[in-house]
């Protein structure tokens, strides 16, 4: 029995007997698919530098039911502590004192311009670098309702890895920076003690030469 074996001749798909076995997305539902993971993530990533008693804030605006991360993390400066308040208009959701570091998750229970301050108030002279990552989502974008096909399924959990993959990376830049920020802070204090103990040591032997030295001095002059 012949059975008939026809290629799609725009995306190579076999079909037999004229059923298609390749039932791919249409061009205007990607690009609809795109439109929509455009839209789906606003938000921010940097990392800024504050001086003693300086005060920096950042400002997202985000709807009821949105998922609301922030992560931060102080690079370098003192003893890598900042102050964080996290608030919408006057109300103050979270605040975290001297952290070194934090990561809050929270669902927008109203609509509005979400604010996230850190204070470098406790510091008298220690200028700080404060990496941060303010993101808002939507409450159902893991699951959107417009994914019909296996390709615009496989293209959206391609997206959400990509953004995965690009916010540990700058977890993980953020990271080697305050740990080589650590070393070279460390490899400075080593030095300025051994400078410290060379300098020591050297003004004590000068002054047991010089002691020595008068002793048989007083001695000569005596006889």
């Amino acid at each position: 029995v012949a059975v008939g074996v026809v290629a799609h001749p725009a995306t190579g798909a076999a079909a037999f007997g004229g059923v298609s076995l390749y039932d791919g997305p249409h061009p205007e539902h990607l690009l609809l698919l795109l439109l929509l993971l455009s839209d789906t993530v606003q938000g921010m990533e940097l990392t800024f530098q504050m001086d003693p008693h300086e005060e920096f804030c950042l400002y997202e605006h985000a709807e009821r039911g949105q998922k609301i991360t922030i992560s931060f993390q102080v690079v370098f400066g003192g003893n890598l502590d900042i102050d964080m308040k996290f608030s919408v208009g006057k109300r103050v959701i979270d605040t975290r004192r001297t952290a070194p570091h934090a990561d809050i998750r929270f669902t927008a229970v109203e609509s509005g311009e979400y604010s996230v301050c850190f204070s470098n108030q406790m510091s008298m002279v220690t200028h700080k670098s404060v990496f941060c990552d303010l993101q808002v989502r939507d409450a159902d974008e893991e699951t959107p309702h417009h994914v019909t096909t296996q390709t615009e399924s496989s293209l959206l959990a391609l997206h959400y890895n990509m953004e995965r993959v690009e916010h540990l990376q700058s977890e993980h830049k953020a990271h080697k920076t305050n740990h080589l920020y650590t070393a070279e802070y460390m490899n400075y204090r080593v030095l300025v003690f051994s400078l410290a103990e060379t300098t020591l040591v050297v003004a004590i032997g000068v002054f047991q030469v010089l002691y020595l030295r008068s002793l048989f001095t007083s001695s000569s002059s005596g006889k």
